[in-house]
């Protein structure tokens, strides 16, 4: 008897390991361009959500005043209720400074509910603070899901959350002079 051939069997065996190597990395890379196509597609709802809230708390803050009647007014949180868990890609930062953006959106809705009429000082520091806060959310969903124009958009954010801190720290300072 004759000696076995093993080459055709190895031959097969790393031809077979290739090709799942393969496909295993274009699952993977197809699975990541889905789960990025899913995070852009919420930070788009979002951002439209952001976008109604601006508007809202924009007529509040220009007329100083939270109109009659006011369940007529609420800030929604149903886009962030359903997109939480598709934006666990974006950055821990990220993440914080949009879980205090709609942790903010909670109070004002409380705000507007109970407080109807002329807005007071600390209101409408809460007012200008949200606004402030969504401005730079908008522009960090806008980074997310507008790639062409991405570093604009962080520029902006980055503008708008030193504009949010600088307004806070200055509210605070006031504050405590006050007491």
């Amino acid at each position: 008897m004759g000696c076995l051939n093993l080459w055709p069997v190895l031959t097969l065996l790393f031809q077979g390991a290739v090709a799942g190597l393969i496909v295993m990395f274009v699952t993977k890379w197809l699975d990541n361009k889905k789960a990025k196509e899913v995070t852009r597609k919420h930070a788009m709802l979002l951002y439209i959500e952001i976008n109604e809230h601006l508007v809202v708390m924009d007529r509040i803050l220009k007329h100083n005043h939270v109109s009659e009647p006011s369940t007529s007014l609420h800030l929604d949180t149903e886009a962030w209720k359903s997109s939480r868990e598709h934006l666990t890609g974006l950055s821990l930062d990220d993440l914080k400074h949009l879980g205090s953006y709609y942790r903010s959106i909670k109070q004002l809705n409380y705000l507007i509910a109970e407080m109807p009429g002329p807005l007071s000082q600390t209101t409408q520091h809460s007012f200008e603070m949200a606004s402030l806060m969504a401005r730079a959310s908008f522009y960090l969903l806008a980074r997310v899901w507008d790639y062409k124009n991405s570093r604009i958009h962080d520029e902006h954010y980055r503008e708008f959350l030193a504009q949010a801190t600088a307004y806070q720290e200055k509210y605070l300072k006031s504050r405590l002079i006050e007491k």
